[in-house]
C-alpha cells in the first residue's frame, strides 16, 4: 500500500496531466486537416497518459468509495 506522500503524488501527477490536457485542447488553426492532425498527434496521447494517471488511483480507492463508474462497469453495464 503507498504511503500518503506517494499518493499525493499521483494525485499530483494526475491534477498536472489533466491541466496539460486542457491547455492542449486550447489549440485552434484555420485547417482542419492540420487541426486533426494536432488532435491524432497531441490530444490522443495526452488523453492515454490522463488515463494512465487515473487508472493507478482508481487501483488504489476502494470500490464502494470511487464516485466514478469504472471501465468495466462502462463496458458491462446492463
Amino acid at each position: 500500500m503507498l504511503d500518503r506522500l506517494e499518493r499525493a503524488g499521483l494525485i499530483d501527477d494526475l491534477r498536472s496531466r489533466a491541466q496539460t490536457l486542457a491547455h492542449d485542447l486550447e489549440h485552434s488553426n484555420g485547417s482542419v486537416v492540420e487541426h486533426a492532425k494536432y488532435f491524432r498527434d497531441t490530444i490522443v496521447p495526452g488523453m492515454a497518459t490522463l488515463r494512465e494517471a487515473g487508472d493507478a488511483i482508481e487501483m488504489l480507492v476502494p470500490h464502494g468509495e470511487w464516485p466514478l463508474p469504472t471501465y468495466r462497469e462502462m463496458l458491462f453495464i446492463k
